[in-house]
């Protein structure tokens, strides 16, 4: 980004120390994924540099790691990671049926307890995501319905999720 001609020097200097330490900062959180990524292809038992993998052999390269992230018994992403984007399209339809619905009766000048509902339906905006996370969390776990392996889990995430999504359906619905 170019600074105007009439910048003061003190604070072109300024400037280039901002982008110093922004591109320090920057390096530091992407460079231990130029070491990371590599190591993911490995076909050895642990993660290390293998004389195969320096010399570039094909054979010591391998998917391994992300077969067993999927469809691993020790480690079941896959599964999760297929839960949460079947609870992911049902939250984001219930929500929008929801949040569409609330906008549309809430745009009417007759609405009984309409500015209860509305701060009711905005107030993720207001209250910090991890206030809200963990008073969720707590009602589920009054409710019986944390940490089970059940389909009652994915009612709860479901209804987590709903609530949260329903603030961004409606205010996108109030936009038009």
């Amino acid at each position: 980004m170019a600074l105007p001609s009439y910048t003061e020097t003190r604070y072109r200097i300024w400037h280039y120390i901002y982008l110093t330490i922004c591109t320090f900062v920057f390096f530091f959180l992407i460079a231990p994924l130029f070491v990371i990524f590599p190591l993911s292809f490995n076909a050895e038992e642990f993660l290390v540099f293998s004389e195969g993998m320096k010399n570039l052999d094909p054979d010591a390269f391998s998917l391994r790691w992300y077969k067993d992230m999927i469809y691993g018994t020790k480690n079941p992403w896959g599964l999760a990671a297929k839960n949460s984007f079947i609870i992911a399209i049902f939250a984001t339809i219930g929500s929008i049926i929801l949040g569409t619905l609330a906008a549309l009766g809430l745009s009417s000048r007759h609405m009984p307890y309409k500015g209860l509902i509305m701060a009711t339906l905005i107030s993720p905006m207001i209250v910090p995501l991890i206030i809200s996370g963990v008073a969720i969390f707590f009602f589920m776990a009054k409710a019986g319905l944390a940490a089970t392996h059940t389909h009652r889990n994915s009612f709860s995430t479901y209804y987590t999720r709903n609530t949260f999504c329903c603030y961004y359906c409606n205010s996108y619905t109030f936009r038009f």
